[in-house]
């Protein structure tokens, strides 16, 4: 698809979307050993899944189930929502 994800800024609550890659600063992440995805101009924040409800995808079999994303603040309280890995299919 040539494009990378994007913060929309780097402070709490910040989008983030989908934009043509460029050497931009927002769109920069790193992917920490703890499992945290943290922006690299702001290490305070974390890629957090958005609570609540889902909706469903565009296709996939089963229907792929959308949540959305943004930065918000690292915590305990919030880390079953920001925490992330990688997974292989068998």
């Amino acid at each position: 698809f040539d494009v990378c994800m994007e913060a929309a800024s780097n402070t709490p609550s910040a989008t983030l979307l989908l934009s043509r890659c460029e050497d931009e600063i927002l769109q920069k992440f790193n992917w920490a050993s703890n499992g945290r995805i943290y922006p690299f101009s702001n290490n305070e924040l974390c890629l957090t899944i958005a609570q609540g409800k889902s909706r469903d995808g565009g296709g996939g079999s089963p229907v792929h189930l959308i949540r959305n994303l943004s930065l918000e603040f690292c915590s305990d309280t919030l880390q079953s929502f920001q925490m992330w890995g990688a997974r292989s299919e068998l």
